[in-house]
């Protein structure tokens, strides 16, 4: 369904690219990859012939993509499993801290004790502060603030739009009234779901779909429309006794609930937390180009105990699965200020956790870690016979250790091509294998190269386009998205939170 909740910043885990080296000196090479050079054009034209965005963004991505396909290869060609247990520490750096974390959670939990409200369950759904339940009919009517929604309308078609959903709110006054309308909502999906939108916490919407549900009694259809990025909402919010067998199970975590905002709170009062006044700035910077923030000292809040510096900001954004658009998300127009300083106290948080856990001398078991490296091995291995340069293929067609760097580069680049054109599967490369080859293998990025691909990518989208125009349209390369891989447990991000 075309949702307006604010998309979940949930799990570090599996992610493929980022944390690259950097070099400008030649503008006709995208990047490099030992031997290997991705020139400007061939990255153009590869942007250029499929639905991409013309974006430097994007013609990053594709290039540490690539990038970090020809550093398997080069793995591959030197037999390199990455079987050091140092490298893949280094690799697998936030599943360990995840798990850390998580088993230190579990004991911390144990101490808590359950805070009651002196309200029963029915009491808390009516305030609403914890669980709410919705159904809604959406008008489309984008401002243009939220990317699902689209480009903003115009004028006439917002004023259209807002007649139509007071048409539908007059006609709307109670439960069955509001069903017999819900068949006119313009959310994909909706009509089907008569509307409902099952149980959700404030946080999880738009701020102005929050609002307004708290702001219509249980049982009722509110007499207000609720305009948000999306367009305008006629909401219902079911009464206790529709939704008690959804929200009960959740409100009963309640207590729980409690006592972890008192241990949050106390994390908090000790931590002493002081964040940079250009930390907003500086998170969207660093979740524009995590490549540019790498190796960057520069603190961006601290606290009693630490500090979070731009780099450990760039590692978290890249360990983070690329298929959620943390990054993107962050860059949003409609993420205040605000909500990215409780993010960045949030961080702050888990580092305490962090450093709580190493304090209570918390480690992963031998069967944990040995399930870790040998999730990290056959990763890696597995992504070789998807490329194609399985080591003793290599062997077997070349002799030298030479010549089985050279093949694998002539595979990787074979495999590219077909990749991009949607000829070949993706080869799931997770985040902690690509962080080991990185720190082993010799690569940049260029800047200046991801420009010119760019503007080439420009010339020749306008040449498919004309062609388009005269002959009907060509079967375009469709450049896929890496798969996210399965996400490690422990204690994580949350979604910046909302103002």
């Amino acid at each position: 369904m075309k949702s307006f909740r604010i998309p979940a910043v949930l799990t570090l885990g599996a992610a493929v690219l980022f944390a690259l080296g950097c070099d400008s000196s030649n503008p006709d090479v995208a990047a490099t990859a030992g031997d290997q050079q991705l020139t400007a054009d061939k990255l153009g034209e590869v942007i250029g012939n499929s639905q991409g965005p013309l974006e430097t963004d994007f013609a990053r991505t594709l290039a540490e993509m690539w990038v970090n396909f020809q550093l398997a290869g080069q793995a591959a060609a030197h037999n390199d499993t990455i079987s050091d247990k140092k490298d893949m520490d280094y690799g697998l750096w936030s599943f360990l801290e995840n798990a850390k974390t998580q088993k230190f959670g579990a004991e911390v939990r144990k101490t808590w004790k359950p805070i009651t409200t002196g309200c029963d369950e029915e009491c808390l759904y009516n305030k609403g502060g914890m669980v709410l339940a919705a159904r809604h009919i959406l008008i489309n009517a984008s401002d243009g603030t939220q990317e699902r929604a689209g480009p903003a309308v115009t004028p006439e078609q917002r004023t259209a739009a807002e007649n139509k959903a007071k048409a539908i709110l007059a006609q709307a006054t109670n439960a069955a009234t509001f069903l017999a309308q819900v068949s006119k909502t313009e959310e994909t999906g909706g009509a089907e779901r008569k509307g409902d939108l099952g149980t959700f916490q404030p946080r999880d919407m738009v701020p102005e779909f929050s609002k307004g549900t708290l702001e219509t009694k249980p049982g009722e259809v509110n007499r207000t429309l609720v305009r948000s990025g999306f367009g305008y909402h006629i909401i219902y919010r079911p009464s206790f006794a529709e939704v008690k067998d959804k929200v009960v199970p959740q409100l009963a975590q309640v207590p729980m609930m409690l006592a972890e905002s008192v241990y949050t709170a106390a994390l908090d009062s000790v931590a002493k937390t002081k964040v940079d006044k250009n930390a907003p700035i500086t998170v969207r910077a660093v979740a524009r180009n995590t490549l540019a923030y790498a190796n960057d000292k520069s603190t961006i809040a601290e606290w009693n105990g630490g500090t979070l510096t731009a780099s450990r900001l760039a590692d978290v954004l890249n360990a983070m699965p690329v298929q959620q658009n943390i990054r993107q998300q962050i860059q949003r127009p409609d993420v205040p200020d605000s909500a990215l300083v409780s993010f960045v106290k949030f961080l702050v948080r888990s580092q305490q956790i962090l450093k709580q856990a190493d304090s209570a001398k918390i480690v992963l078991d031998t069967a944990e870690m040995a399930n870790l490296y040998m999730g990290f091995r056959t990763n890696l291995t597995g992504a070789w016979n998807t490329i194609g340069v399985d080591p003793k293929a290599l062997a077997d067609s070349a002799k030298s250790e030479a010549d089985r760097v050279k093949l694998a580069g002539v595979r990787v680049s074979t495999y590219f091509d077909k990749l991009v054109k949607n000829e070949a599967g993706f080869a799931d490369l997770a985040y902690p294998v690509t962080r080991a080859l990185q720190k082993k293998y010799k690569f940049t990025v260029n800047d200046a190269g991801l420009a010119k691909a760019i503007e080439k990518a420009k010339t020749v989208r306008g040449s498919a386009d004309s062609l388009k125009a005269r002959q009907g349209p060509p079967t375009p390369g469709v450049v896929p998205a890496p798969p996210a891989g399965p996400p490690p447990a422990g204690t994580t991000p949350p979604p910046p939170p909302k103002p």
